[in-house]
């Protein structure tokens, strides 16, 4: 008995009953599962993949992510950009630093209208450790983010550092 080769087609069909077009999944790059007839390679249909969602990259001055790092830092402050409104509570960012990296899992987002009303709310030196008081971490943080972005909205981002030998999803890496 010979293997029949078995031509998959990405393109959408015909049905022979309607005549109405159905789209065939499409899957994953390297998806793919063994016929149990032929043995050959053949794209998996219907299987859903539930790969894990890679962790958002985030740009920080070196000194601030040392801060992190230690564990003397544990509130990123950022302004409402887009991509700053779209990050949630369980999310990871890898924080980026000339040639550094690490990664933080971010606990809580909290939201105020300026840096006056947040350095009320919160422990300025979990923002600004470097700073002597509040008075210096709203200057610090105004330095950064001129009036007409601090009007975006400032996002408070709780963060934790991930411990080592960890990964992702909080199991222990091999």
């Amino acid at each position: 008995m010979t293997a029949r080769k078995v031509k998959i087609s990405t393109r959408p069909s015909r049905s022979a009953v309607s005549g109405s077009k159905i789209a065939k999944p499409r899957l994953h790059k390297g998806c793919r599962r063994k016929t149990q007839s032929s043995g050959q390679a053949m794209l998996a249909r219907n299987i859903k993949h539930h790969h894990a969602a890679p962790a958002r990259k985030m740009r920080i001055k070196k000194p601030y992510y040392d801060a992190i790092m230690s564990g003397r830092k544990t509130l990123e402050v950022r302004v409402g950009y887009g991509s700053i409104k779209r990050l949630r509570a369980g999310e990871l960012l890898q924080l980026e630093t000339g040639h550094e990296s690490g990664a933080v899992r971010i606990k809580s987002i909290r939201i105020y209208d300026n840096f006056a009303k947040m350095l009320a709310a919160e422990d300025w030196r979990q923002i600004v450790p470097q700073a002597k008081d509040r008075a210096e971490a709203l200057q610090l943080l105004q330095k950064i983010y001129p009036p007409r972005k601090e009007k975006l909205g400032v996002y408070a981002i709780e963060i934790a550092k991930l411990e080592k030998g960890k990964s992702a999803k909080g199991k222990k890496s091999k």
